[in-house]
């Protein structure tokens, strides 16, 4: 079958899962960086993101025309261009008046609104407007640089270098 994978530079993808999970995690970012490799202690955590990301590069490696790899990034700077590329890849003529009513429901603003006051989880949109790369200090980024060179078969057509290199 065709395949959509939605990928998400991991560093953004770790602090914006810290950010809404911190307080049942309990810990600083630094020690949720390292993460727990035997998956128990975090909903998301470096390791569950490069397993993530390996699998679906072995799969687009494997069937690269029937993979769609869309980046996260990418489909928030055009929602209706990156729905459009969805719904082509599974060969569905959709109207662009129905992608763009898609991409203004899916939007933040939108998912606020239905949000559950009884829920656990209050924060869908972080409370902390710095950009990912702010909440890696010098060692974090050594340390991070280093399991993604180890562990990441794929880029994913990301830039890893840091913003200040």
């Amino acid at each position: 079958p065709p395949y959509v994978v939605l990928v998400r530079d991991l560093r953004a993808a770790l602090v914006s899962n810290y950010e809404k999970w911190k307080e049942r995690y309990g810990v600083t970012f630094k020690e949720y960086l390292r993460g727990d490799p035997r998956g128990r202690r975090y909903i998301f955590d470096l390791w569950g993101g490069l397993h993530f990301l390996n699998r679906w590069a072995r799969v687009r490696r494997r069937f690269p025309a029937r993979t769609l790899v869309l980046r996260y990034e990418d489909l928030q700077a055009a929602p209706v261009v990156g729905l459009a590329q969805v719904f082509e890849h599974f060969g569905v003529r959709v109207a662009r008046a129905h992608l763009e009513a898609a991409a203004a429901a899916g939007s933040k603003s939108a998912m606020a609104r239905l949000l559950d006051p009884a829920s656990p989880v209050t924060n869908i949109i972080r409370d902390d407007d710095r950009p990912p790369a702010a909440w890696f200090d010098a060692e974090d980024r050594a340390w991070f640089d280093a399991a993604r060179r180890a562990c990441l078969a794929d880029d994913f057509g990301y830039d890893w270098r840091w913003p200040d290199e």
